[in-house]
């Protein structure tokens, strides 16, 4: 080679650095054919975008680089599937830094060679570099569709998440990427991102897997707990602490970990009213806290313990119930003295139920029972209860509600006390009930309910409610907006005395409506409802629904609902409807602590 061409050759290979043109002046020229006569012909596109592209090149080489691109503009826009003309445009494009220009042209290489992957690696590094974090992790997802167990690239895509702020997905590629290799510490990491990005129940599975990779890890076992206080589900945490605790008893802070815990524990047993449980925990908070600190954590703690001391007093409770159903008007007074118990969440009660009634042409009759009571909660969502006065009236039962699964079943023995006349005749029934109700997600559940009674005039009835319920709206203690559809039935033997009770052989109702909870303060929410229903004898109508919950003071509160219209909520109740469309019945109460 002589000097003039090793020269060349030296400049054309510093020229670009990161890459090498097709072609330099000294090789031999592509082979053309005889250019025709002006007249006779008209240039072939392809041959002038060679044209354009080789004029381009040499440009560049010259240092020219504006009017180079300008050359390999025009290349591509006379043969727009040139590959060869993109990729040398994206290099000069990349290398003059014009990032925006040489995304759309990775673009289009990655959409004419969808099979090259280095196209897609470019544009995942430009995205990256100009601050497009969406289209860097959908390049990143479509690299690692094609190398799912590419650890390094995970953790590429991942900080791409990280660095613009989306903790959830930063979260999810993380667990992806510790999947691979078992890695403690990227399931640790994708916990704490999931925290951040308010999905506690994955944090606490992502904090579970670090913990249980390196259970020496204090930092993870500490985590796990944080984890599970953050779900609610205190009891679990205190579990796991005090198993951490016996397995490292000189560990730094646990100790810390455990007081929180125990805190945490007594505040859910307060807010379910079990104020010995709460006592409990927040004492145990406090030994752990060191005992007598009257400052910070430790005087915190003390209020609490005096908070759970006061509300286990004794208290009155006066619920009310009254209305009209068809031509009858009644009422309900029950009065309850409750007697707490200093170390057990138990209650003894002493109950006056006080019922009158009255209709046109009937006159009016009451009668008040006295009857003893206990109320026991067994634990944060379960209290079992009972009662039982004169006339043979008595109650037990079971409730429970968690964040998931609400349901009860009941026994009783009661009075129709909703005409004079069946007051007068002291019809009674004997049997059961159950309700259950179960949410899916935040925006869906399905409940339903069911009794069976058999009644002194030797007729058996049994009703059924069943519907699902939508809430596109689901902020507890802030505002909740529900959508609902019942389906419910009321079936006897045989008519009954309509005198003493409303007890059809077969009647059935649709009911579609809507209603809303709005907490305007911690200490004050308000519902309002609607429902339509449609039933199989042509009774139809509408019921209007309104109430209220008021925290007076701590340890006293009050309630009201009402309901206006034809079925009460939509819903058919053992004996409590008629087929009139002016029905309304208000119950409400007051509770106060001494």
């Amino acid at each position: 080679m002589n000097k003039r061409k090793l020269l060349a050759a030296l400049l054309l290979t510093g020229m670009t650095g990161a890459f090498a043109p097709a072609w330099c002046e000294d090789d031999p020229a592509p082979e053309t054919s005889p250019t025709p006569a002006a007249a006779d012909t008209v240039s072939d596109p392809k041959t002038e975008a060679q044209k354009a592209l080789a004029e381009g090149r040499e440009l560049y080489r010259k240092g020219f680089s504006e009017s180079a691109i300008v050359q390999y503009r025009r290349s591509i826009e006379l043969d727009p599937d040139n590959a060869q003309a993109y990729e040398e445009l994206g290099k000069i494009l990349t290398e003059t830094k014009n990032n925006a220009y040489a995304i759309t042209i990775y673009n289009k290489l990655a959409e004419l060679q969808p099979d090259n992957l280095k196209w897609r690696e470019i544009l995942f590094e430009l995205h990256t570099a100009y601050e497009m974090p969406r289209e860097a992790a959908a390049d990143g997802e479509i690299l690692l569709a094609a190398r799912p167990n590419d650890l390094e690239l995970i953790k590429r895509v991942a900080e791409v998440y990280k660095g613009y702020g989306l903790s959830d997905k930063y979260a999810d590629t993380l667990v992806r990427g510790a999947r691979i290799n078992n890695d403690a510490k990227m399931y640790y990491e994708a916990g704490e991102a999931y925290l951040a990005a308010d999905m506690k129940s994955q944090a606490v599975d992502a904090y579970r897997r670090a913990a249980e990779i390196e259970p020496t890890n204090l930092e993870y076992q500490n985590a796990y707990g944080k984890g599970l206080n953050a779900i609610g589900d205190s009891e679990a945490a205190r579990a796991h602490y005090d198993k951490v605790a016996q397995q490292f008893p000189q560990a730094q802070g646990l100790k810390d970990r455990q007081a929180e815990t125990e805190l945490a524990v007594g505040d859910r047993m307060l807010t379910a009213r079990r104020f010995v449980a709460a006592r409990k925990a927040y004492e145990k908070a406090k030994e752990l806290n060191g005992g007598a600190a009257e400052t910070g954590l430790g005087a915190s703690i003390n209020e609490r313990i005096a908070k759970a001391e006061r509300l286990n007093h004794i208290y009155l409770e006066n619920p009310i119930y009254f209305g009209k159903q068809g031509p009858n008007h009644f009422v309900e007074n029950l009065t309850y003295i409750g007697i707490p118990m200093h170390d057990e969440d138990v209650s003894f009660q002493i109950i006056n139920d006080y019922r009158f009634a009255r209709a046109p042409g009937q006159g009016q009759s009451e009668f008040a029972s006295q009857q003893l009571g206990v109320d026991w909660k067994t634990s944060e969502f379960t209290n079992v209860y009972a009662r039982a006065g004169t006339f043979g009236i008595f109650q037990a039962g079971v409730n429970h509600q968690d964040d998931r699964f609400t349901g009860g079943i009941q026994v009783r023995r009661d009075i129709v006390t909703y005409t004079p006349q069946g007051i007068r005749d002291r019809l009674s029934y004997i049997g059961g009930n159950a309700n259950a109700a179960y949410q899916f997600n935040d925006w869906f559940s399905l409940g339903g309910a069911f009794s069976a009674y058999n009644y002194s005039d030797d007729i058996f009835e049994y009703t059924y409610n069943i519907g699902p319920r939508l809430t596109p709206i689901n902020k507890p203690n802030d505002f909740i907006w529900g959508i609902g559809y019942n389906h419910g039935g009321v079936f006897n033997q045989r008519d009954s005395n309509d005198l003493q009770r409303f007890g059809p052989t077969n009647f059935q109702i649709d009911s579609f409506g809507t209603d809303i909870e709005h907490w305007i303060s911690k200490d004050f929410r308000y519902r309002l409802g609607y429902y339509r229903s449609l039933s199989n004898v042509g009774v139809n109508g509408n019921t209007f629904l309104a109430g209220f919950d008021w925290q007076i003071s701590e340890g006293s509160y009050a309630w009201v609902n009402g309901e206006y219209g034809n079925f009460v909520g939509g819903r058919v109740q053992p004996g409590l409807f008629s087929t009139s469309n002016n029905n309304w019945l208000i119950n409400g109460g007051l509770h106060v602590t001494f």
